[in-house]
C-alpha cells in the first residue's frame, strides 16, 4: 500500500524512538496508526511477564484497527522496533478513507483475514498442547532466516535459537534444549557435527 494523502492529516503523524510504547495491550483505543517510516512490533503477553513477538510491520502497513471496528480494548501491544513517523487515524477518518481508497480497503480485508487464519492456528495448537509442534514449526522458520546451509540442512545454534523463541513463540529459553532433543529423537531434526550447541534442521 502506498503512502496515504497526508494533507490536512498533518497534525495526526507521530514520531516515535526505538522501544517506545504505541500502545498497551488490554488498553482502550480510539486511533488505528499507518506507518509512514521505520518498523512497529506487535507483542502479545506470555508467560511469567515476558512477551511473544506475534508480527513485525515496515511501511506501508497499518495496525490497531480492531480497537476502532469493535470498540474492544486492544488485544495486544504495539512497539517501536525503530524510530517510527505513524499517521493516527480515528473512527470516523477510517471510514471516510476505506470509502475514498478501494486499494486501503482492500489491504484491511485481507490484513484481517490473514490474521484470523492466524488466530485460529494458535487456537488449534494451544488445544492440542503441542509445543513441539509450535517449536518445530519456529525452528523451521529461523533456519530458513538465519541458518547455515549444509549438505544435510540448514544449521542452526541452539542457544541463538533458544534466544528467539522466548521472544517469538513465546516458549522459555530454558526449555528449548529438552524440547530439540525430544524433536531429535523423533526424526524431526538431527544433530550437528559440529557440536552439541547446533541442530540442523533437514531442507525438504
Amino acid at each position: 500500500m502506498s503512502d496515504p494523502k497526508t494533507g490536512h492529516l498533518q497534525k495526526s503523524i507521530k514520531f516515535y524512538l526505538a522501544g517506545d510504547e504505541i500502545f498497551a495491550e488490554g488498553s482502550v483505543g480510539d486511533l488505528m496508526y499507518v506507518i509512514l517510516e521505520g518498523e512497529v512490533e506487535i507483542l502479545k503477553d506470555a508467560h511469567a511477564g515476558s512477551a511473544k513477538v506475534l508480527s513485525t510491520l515496515g511501511k506501508g502497513e497499518f495496525f490497531g484497527e480492531m480497537a476502532l471496528i469493535d470498540a474492544s480494548p486492544r488485544s495486544a501491544s504495539a512497539v517501536a522496533k525503530t524510530e517510527a513517523k505513524l499517521l493516527g487515524m480515528n473512527e470516523s477518518v477510517m471510514d471516510a478513507y476505506i470509502l475514498t481508497n478501494p486499494e486501503f480497503a482492500t489491504k484491511m480485508i485481507r490484513n484481517l483475514a490473514k490474521r484470523l487464519r492466524g488466530a485460529n492456528k494458535l487456537i488449534e495448537q494451544a488445544l492440542a498442547g503441542n509445543t513441539g509442534k509450535v517449536v518445530l514449526e519456529g525452528l523451521a522458520e529461523f533456519a530458513r532466516e538465519k541458518g547455515t546451509p549444509t549438505v544435510r540442512g540448514l544449521r542452526v545454534s541452539i542457544p541463538a535459537f533458544a534466544d528467539w523463541a522466548a521472544g517469538h513463540l513465546g516458549v522459555p529459553e530454558k526449555n528449548i534444549p529438552e524440547i530439540l532433543r525430544t524433536l531429535v529423537e523423533r526424526g524431526a531434526i538431527v544433530t550437528s557435527a559440529m557440536g552439541e550447541n547446533e541442530v540442523i534442521y533437514p531442507q525438504k
